[in-house]
């Protein structure tokens, strides 16, 4: 059915495709350090941060790790998930301290580090950060 019923027309396989697309897409979303910033590279949208631009580091309550940048709103990064280990073990994200110590290394300013409670700045949308 799939990509031969969209050449023949059939709508459901084009709606079949999609999902499928939609699924592999997952394949391309990661986080990564390189040459002093941050690349978010989200299903669609890819995000690139100097380090030394960084405002904030958090996680929030549900475990998901969102930064803030001096030259744009803070944003989440989805594809990082320490909820398995954070379930049965609830210590700070290896992720987030570890992004914390190389912006702190690069001389970012984290004066307005993440308030205790873990959430981020209004503003912050969950369902559309990279």
């Amino acid at each position: 059915m799939g990509v031969l019923g969209a050449v023949k027309g059939n709508h459901l396989a084009w709606v079949l495709v999609a999902v499928g697309l939609f699924g592999l897409s997952e394949l391309w979303r990661s986080v990564r350090v390189r040459d002093g910033r941050l690349v978010a590279q989200g299903r669609i949208v890819r995000r690139t941060v100097a380090l030394t631009e960084l405002t904030a580091i958090g996680v929030s309550p549900v475990h998901r790790v969102w930064v803030g940048a001096a030259s744009r709103r803070p944003f989440y990064l989805r594809m990082v998930n320490d909820l398995g280990a954070a379930a049965s073990n609830p210590t700070p994200s290896p992720f987030a301290e570890g992004l914390d110590r190389l912006a702190r290394q690069a001389g970012a300013d984290l004066a307005g580090q993440a308030p205790q409670d873990g959430f981020p700045p209004r503003g912050t949308r969950p369902f559309f950060s990279a």
